[in-house]
């Protein structure tokens, strides 16, 4: 019976973690709707979080990845910051590259390497040091800080008030603004509907480039839709990785022999995977013609859909585990953050590839499907004796 309770405990973390509950990090794993790093403590490793409310007030050693309602980063981060979210503020130190989408998203710190943001209204405050590339795509974009490096921006109305070392290039559907405080030592090259208004006070040391915007909206709905992408995607991509990874540190040993058993009988996983997918909703269709059986229907129907969460999120770690054996000419299959990282990774940009891609994925998941339906019966089933 310890078995099924194993079961049932790792089943309904799934679960709970498909609807964001559960804050992770690659150190520690924590429930709760919150994940807070206090000022003064230092996390030496990556830190990979999901929740409603995450604050980063210490130092994190490596990269930071997250997911929440709210993000606040107000501490030292020594690699990259990726983090999806409504409101989004980044006010500390990022070491290396910084990619962010989000509704509303603040930036105020110092970021060592590139900057990527995509969201409805984007800040870039007078305290921001960007050093590296600037890429930046949103609805209304306001920016008050320095950019060392070139820049890229899209939006519809854009206000820049900033210092820029070298050229940026500005795509504005509605207005552009190049506010009184504005230095811009690179060329300025802009489209818009009419002429950007360049208020006194504004350095500009090389002549603008002004190119007419016609239709009005067209430039910045392409930046506007990159944005929308940008944010779905990489937004699943974290949470498929967060996913994977918390069910790797609950049940770690579990996760590994799973892998193991699964590539051994990968052909004969992917067909029972494949029968099941077409057969249960049949089954569960047919039981809601009486009224006895609808009960056990809705029963199986939800058990069937934590089944095809479940086995998304396997596939990633499937895939990894059998990659880093390979790769790194490995005797067994370790099941790491590296190896589920890698794994979700190339699971998620087989599916940007269409038809082959799609193909391989499917067959990937319906190995991890039949695999653990096989689980399921064995610890399951036969252990209610």
């Amino acid at each position: 019976m310890n078995k099924t309770k194993v079961f049932f405990s790792f089943f309904s973390s799934v679960i709970v973690l498909s609807f964001f509950v559960l804050p992770v990090s690659a150190a520690q794993f924590k429930a709760g709707s919150q994940y807070v790093l206090d000022q003064g403590k230092f996390l030496g490793e990556n830190l990979y979080a999901a929740g409603s409310n995450i604050v980063v007030n210490g130092t994190v050693g490596g990269d930071v990845m997250v997911v929440g309602q709210a993000v606040n980063i107000f501490g030292k981060v020594s690699n990259d910051v990726t983090a999806a979210g409504n409101n989004l503020n980044v006010m500390g130190e990022v070491g290396d590259d910084l990619r962010i989408v989000g509704t509303l998203i603040n930036v105020g710190g110092t970021v060592g390497g590139e900057t990527l943001a995509a969201g409805n209204e984007i800040n870039i405050s007078k305290n921001a040091n960007l050093a590296g590339a600037v890429r930046l795509a949103g609805k209304t974009i306001d920016i008050e800080g320095d950019i060392y490096g070139p820049a890229k921006i899209k939006g519809e109305k854009v206000v820049f008030n900033g210092r820029a070392a070298q050229d940026i290039e500005i795509t504005a559907a509605k207005e552009l603004v190049i506010g009184s405080n504005a230095v811009i030592g690179g060329k300025l090259t802009y489209k818009s509907p009419k002429p950007a208004t360049i208020e006194s006070g504004a350095q500009l040391f090389q002549k603008p480039e002004y190119q007419l915007l016609e239709a009005g909206r067209k430039g910045a709905e392409k930046g506007i839709l990159w944005g929308i992408f940008t944010i779905f995607f990489l937004g699943k991509l974290i949470v498929m990785i967060l996913s994977a990874l918390a069910v790797c540190w609950l049940f770690r040993k579990w996760t590994e022999t799973f892998v193991k058993e699964t590539v051994a009988n990968f052909g004969r996983e992917a067909i029972r995977g494949f029968i099941f997918l077409v057969v249960t909703p049949a089954a569960i269709i047919g039981s809601f013609m009486t009224v006895i059986a609808s009960f056990f229907g809705l029963i199986t129907a939800l058990c069937y859909a934590a089944a095809l969460i479940t086995a998304g999120i396997f596939s990633g770690i499937l895939v990894g585990g059998w990659l880093s054996k390979y790769l790194y000419k490995q005797s067994g299959y370790t099941i790491d953050w590296k190896a589920v990282s890698l794994g979700v990774l190339v699971v998620f940009l087989l599916g940007l590839i269409p038809v082959v891609g799609w193909l391989i994925d499917f067959i990937i998941f319906l190995a991890a499907f039949g695999s653990l339906l096989n689980f399921g019966y064995r610890h399951l089933w036969l252990a209610r004796e």
